[in-house]
C-alpha cells in the first residue's frame, strides 16, 4: 500500500469515525437523557454535531469512492449496517439495546476498521497474520469499552446486562485487566514482533487499573480513548512496515 492510498484511508476512518459518533450522539440524545455533563453538552450542541455529521458525510463518501469501487460498497455493508443501527431504533429495539452486544459489535468494528479493511487493500486479508492481528485487536478493544460500561453503570438499562452490571464494578475492572494480560500473552504466542506491543500493554494496564467510579469524563475522553487508538496504530505499523 503506497503512502498516498494510507493517507486516504486514515483520513476515511477519521471522518468515518466523527460521521459515526456524531450520528449515535444526535440520535440518542434528547432533553429526557441529560444524565451528565456530556450529555448535557450533547444536547446544547447538537447544531454543530449536524454540522459536523454533514461534512463528514461529504469527505467520508469523496474518500471512500476513491479507495474503493460502488460494488465494494456491499463487502463493508455489514459495518455500515452496525453504524446505522447500532443506535437507530428498529421495532423500539437498536443494536445497542441488545444484551451483550454493544461491547462486542464496538470491539469487532474497530478490528474490521483498523485490520480487516488495511489488509484487503493490500489484498493480504487471508494471511494467518492478519487474522492474528484481527483477534488481538478485537480482545484490546473489548478490554477497553468495559471501563465505559462502569462509568455508564448508573445511566445504562438493566436490560443491557453489562459486564459490570453483571458482576459489579470491582469485578468488572480486573476482567478488563486479565483479558489485557491475556492479549498480551497471546501477541508472544502468535506474533513474532510482540516485542513492539509490551509498551502498548503496560501503559493500557497501568491506566485501567485507575479506572473508578469518582473518574471524570476526561479520564474516559482523553485516557481510555487515546488507548483505543493505541492498540490499533501500532498493529497497524507492524504490518505495515515491519
Amino acid at each position: 500500500m503506497d503512502w498516498a492510498i494510507k493517507g486516504d484511508l486514515l483520513l476515511l476512518v477519521f471522518f468515518a469515525t466523527m460521521l459515526s459518533y456524531c450520528f449515535q450522539r444526535v440520535i440518542r440524545h434528547s432533553s429526557a437523557l441529560i444524565n451528565s455533563t456530556r450529555h448535557q453538552w450533547i444536547y446544547n450542541n447538537k447544531k454543530y454535531l449536524y454540522s459536523l455529521i454533514i461534512i463528514s458525510s461529504g469527505i467520508s463518501g469523496c474518500l471512500f469512492f476513491t479507495l474503493f469501487t460502488f460494488y465494494e460498497l456491499l463487502y463493508f455493508s455489514p459495518l455500515l449496517a452496525i453504524t446505522l443501527f447500532y443506535a437507530v431504533k428498529v421495532f423500539s429495539l437498536s443494536l445497542r439495546d441488545i444484551p451483550f452486544m454493544k461491547i462486542i459489535l464496538i470491539a469487532l468494528s474497530w478490528a474490521a476498521v483498523t485490520v480487516l479493511i488495511p489488509a484487503y487493500l493490500n489484498e493480504d486479508s487471508s494471511a494467518n497474520d492478519t487474522w492474528v492481528l484481527f483477534i488481538l485487536n478485537f480482545i484490546y478493544i473489548f478490554a477497553l469499552v468495559i471501563p465505559f460500561d462502569i462509568r455508564d453503570l448508573d445511566f445504562d438499562e438493566s436490560e443491557k446486562k453489562t459486564i459490570p452490571q453483571l458482576i459489579g464494578m470491582k469485578a468488572a475492572k480486573y476482567t478488563a485487566i486479565i483479558l489485557l494480560i491475556i492479549c498480551g500473552g497471546l501477541s508472544f504466542v502468535l506474533l513474532k514482533e510482540a516485542i513492539f506491543l509490551v509498551p502498548v500493554y503496560l501503559v493500557s494496564i497501568i491506566v485501567l487499573f485507575q479506572v473508578n467510579d469518582k473518574r471524570k469524563e476526561l479520564f474516559y475522553a482523553c485516557g481510555i480513548d487515546g488507548l483505543i487508538l493505541l492498540f490499533p496504530f501500532s498493529t497497524w505499523i507492524i504490518k505495515s512496515y515491519i
